[in-house]
Formats: C-alpha cells, structure tokens, sequence
C-alpha cells in the first residue's frame, strides 16, 4: 500500500467497532429495563399504571437531542456543583464515553418497548387460557412467566426490528452530541458513496444474520408449528406463477375500468386532509418555500447577497459589521461573514458554501 491510501475497511473497523458497542450495550440494556419493568408493572393498581402508561407517551414523545442534552446538563452540574463525575460527557482523544451515551440511547428501545410489552400482556390477560390457569389455582407471577412471556415473544422479536431501526438512526445524534467518533462520524464528514455503502453494509450486516436466525428459530418452535405456515405453502415454480399471472389478467374486465377513478379518490383523500387547516397551513408553507427556491435558484444562479460593512447616510459613520441584526440590511439578518440569512434559508445554502456574491457597502 503506497503513502497517502488507506484502507477503507481497514479505517472503519474500529468506529465502527466503537458505535456497536454503544449499539449493543444500549439495546441490552433497554430491552431488559423493558422486560423487568413490564412485568413488575403489571402487579401495581391500576390507577398507577394508566399515570405510567400516560408518562411512557410523554417520553416517547421527547426527541432525543433534548434526552441526550438533558443528561449532559446533569452530568456537568453534578460535576460543578457536587464534584461528582458519575460518567464521561463526551469522547476526547483516547478517552473514550461508554456508559453515558448506552445510557442515553437505551431511554428510547426501553421506553417503546415497555409500552408495548404492556399493551400485549394486556391484551393476554383477556384470553381464555389465562382464566383457565387462574382457576387452577396458578399465580400471577407464574402465569407471566411460564405462558405469557413465551406467547408474546414472536410478536415481541418482529417489534423490535423497528425498535433497533429507530436507535440506529437515533445514534447518528448521539454520537454527535457526546463526541463518540464512531461510524456516523466517517459517513458524514466523509460523505462520499464509498464510504456510506461501506458502512452501511458493515452497520446492517449482522442485524440481517440476526434477524435471519431468529426467524429461523421461531419458524423451528413447537408453537409455530401448529400455526398454518403460509410462506410454505406458496408456490415459487415460474410456470405456475406465469400461469397464476395470466389467468388473472385474463380476469380483468376492460371494459368497466375506469383510469381516472384512482385520481379522482386520490383528490377526495387530499381534500379530506386539507379540512384540517394545520395541515392545510403546513402544505401551504412547504409548496411556497419550495417554489420559491426553485424559482430563485433558477432566476438568480443561486445568488447570496453579502454586506461586508454597512455606512450611514453619510457614507463614513459604520452602522453595522457582520452578523448584521435584522432587518437591516437584510430582513433576517445576516450570519458572520455577511451573507444573507432569507437568501441561504431560500436557496438551501450555509455558510460554509462559495457562492456569487456582491458587496453592499
């Protein structure tokens, strides 16, 4: 390998190697939070757990700059007020944040998945082999256990896959808020395509061999086996499908389609939704912002005016020096070389962009 080139596998081994131990650890951590507490909930009065139940909406409401941001204000509080450091706010050179950033990214899996184990032990509890085994005599406890947990576990596997979509994308946050350089470190200050499908397939990779063995596992158990499987009993031979295909198409009454019907429920369902005038509001100001980008880009080349310094009347007193206040000389100021803040929010720009500009003195 010659001076100057890198391997690119190589370079992203450890980061990403660093982001699945934060991954895994948070994923750990929040699932088996979720567990303990759904199954110690389900033994509180039920006036407690509809407060619970309200509070898991409220937390999963919360975006997670505003978790991750809450819990490094009481890191560092703790830290200056009660020289308590409890764990690392953020990564610095080889000292690496561990805990801080699982705990942080767990509050999301454990709060999802809580509120849903909740809602499927619920709904088990409505059954008949649960009324069966309470008149028997079996306990609680005994029945969440042994009959409960081991119904709801393949419902709970295929919720979890969008858990863990959700804590993927929730870590690019994370680990821009504590400092972790791990893989979305690489995908987004070296934001080519070589480097996002390396990552990429080196971040998803072994979810899908995960994945892949669960299903084959839970396809293998003794009570998916008494189920109907339907997969199975497709046929995936080309000639019966081409056969299945055409006697379908030979099914279709031409002559009563109609091609604008879809058009026409697409308009109604549209209409129904701009009843609401929130959304209507909302759509409004997307299309005009849009428009006007577009339409600006265009028009003006992607021009950004820039006021370097700005004179009085008499052409010698300096009225104002970047960042300029609004609404002079622009209506929304400018940021701090001078650049136009409604031109960049128009055209999409920063100010990090070179762009024609012409000085306004």
């Amino acid at each position: 390998m010659s001076s100057g080139e890198f391997s690119l596998i190589g370079t992203l081994w450890d980061p990403f190697v660093y982001s699945l131990q934060i991954l895994f650890g948070a994923l750990l951590l929040g699932f088996s939070q979720a567990f303990i507490f759904a199954f110690g909930a389900n033994f509180l009065p039920r006036k407690i757990l509809q407060v619970v139940k309200r509070g898991l909406d409220f937390l999963e409401s919360v975006p997670d700059i505003v978790i991750a941001a809450l819990v490094q204000m009481l890191m560092l509080f703790l830290l200056k007020a009660y020289d308590i450091e409890l764990f690392r706010v953020a990564s610095y050179m080889e000292n690496k944040a561990y805990a801080l950033p699982m705990i942080t990214l767990a509050i999301l899996p454990m709060v999802s998945l809580f509120k849903i184990l909740l809602l499927m032990i619920e709904e088990e509890f409505t059954k008949d082999y649960v009324l069966f085994l309470k008149s028997k005599g079996i306990r609680k406890i005994g029945i969440l256990v042994v009959h409960v947990l081991r119904n709801i576990m393949p419902t709970t596997f295929h919720h979890t896959k969008v858990i863990i979509w959700a804590a993927l994308s929730s870590q690019f946050i994370i680990e821009r808020i504590f400092n972790v350089h791990g893989i979305s470190f690489f995908i987004l200050e070296s934001f080519t395509p070589m480097t996002i499908a390396a990552s990429l397939i080196m971040l998803f990779t072994p979810f899908f061999f995960i994945f892949q063995l669960v299903d084959l596992w839970l396809d293998r158990s003794p009570e998916s086996a008494l189920q109907p499987d339907f997969k199975k009993q497709r046929s995936y031979n080309p000639l019966v499908f081409l056969n299945n295909l055409l006697y379908r198409f030979r099914r279709i009454e031409w002559k009563k389609l109609k091609p604008w019907k879809p058009a026409i429920g697409l308009l109604r369902t549209v209409y129904g939704y701009l009843k609401n005038w929130k959304i209507a509001a909302g759509t409004l100001f997307f299309l005009v912002l849009i428009s006007t980008s577009v339409i600006y880009s265009v028009t003006a080349n992607d021009h950004v005016d820039q006021a370097s310094i700005v004179y009085e009347e008499d052409g010698t007193t300096i009225k104002s020096t970047p960042p300029h206040a609004p609404p002079e000389p622009f209506l929304l100021g400018s940021d701090g070389q001078g650049f136009s803040m409604l031109d960049m929010l128009i055209i999409g720009a920063n100010h990090h962009q070179t762009v024609p500009c012409r000085q306004m003195f």
